[in-house]
């Protein structure tokens, strides 16, 4: 047996953990009784779940699972070195895709997607009504720059390693950022009402109002025909 289990598809809920070989001689992993979805045929068996648990999965650097899907609790998935995609489901799910070009997608709920050093080229597939959800970048150390254009896109890039965070529409909410010097060009949505939390450093917000009329107090931004910015943590701000 030969074959290399790709996916774990977990079915929402508490689930009994088995061993499964995904490869011969490579060690056993631990992965729970559920559905495992593959290119290939695994060695799997079939069990029950429990509905409405919490997960947390973790896969490993030696892994050869480049896909995970959580149930409908409040799951926390962390992928590994590989182009994983990794699916929420329900609840209020934290995904972290560390290194590779990962497919980020935390569903329904108020989901919180969680980006370190060296994450790669990821894309974050967030849709219309799926809660308050989170880019955060605390954990980055170094300047980035973040910016929501009139296209309704959300692109974060550290430029010394060439990582980006894409995400077509304005369904992030709120934005986190580390201790680098970053910069955020930000355009107002007309719907959502975006929170900006910049970290230590030195950090700007350029913000471009379409030429509409701005007034700001000392953390909003409120323009007319558009939801308002709220913001903190910037030592300039230019409207």
């Amino acid at each position: 047996m030969r074959h290399i289990c790709s996916t774990l598809h977990f079915n929402s809920g508490a689930i009994q953990l088995q061993k499964v070989r995904t490869k011969a001689r490579t060690p056993w992993i631990s992965v729970p009784r559920a559905q495992l979805i593959c290119r290939s045929a695994c060695w799997a068996t079939n069990a029950q779940s429990v509905h409405s648990s919490n997960l947390t999965l973790t896969l490993n650097a030696a892994d050869r699972i480049e896909q995970l899907f959580g149930g409908s609790g409040n799951d926390d998935l962390t992928g590994n070195s590989l182009d994983n995609t990794l699916g929420g489901s329900a609840g209020n799910d934290t995904l972290h895709g560390r290194a590779g070009n990962d497919l980020l997608d935390g569903g329904a709920g108020d989901d919180r997607y969680d980006f370190g050093p060296s994450w790669g080229l990821d894309i974050v597939a967030e849709a219309d009504g799926g809660g308050s959800d989170t880019l955060d970048f605390a954990n980055v150390t170094m300047g980035l720059t973040v910016a929501v254009d009139q296209t309704l896109a959300i692109v974060a890039t550290e430029g010394q390693l060439s990582q980006t965070v894409f995400h077509t529409g304005t369904y992030l909410e709120t934005i986190v950022t580390g201790a680098g010097d970053d910069l955020f060009a930000i355009s107002p949505s007309p719907l959502i009402a975006y929170t900006l939390r910049a970290g230590a450093g030195t950090d700007t917000l350029d913000f471009d109002s379409h030429g509409a009329l701005v007034s700001q107090t000392a953390n909003v931004i409120t323009t007319v025909g558009y939801a308002p910015v709220t913001h903190s943590g910037f030592e300039t701000v230019n409207t």
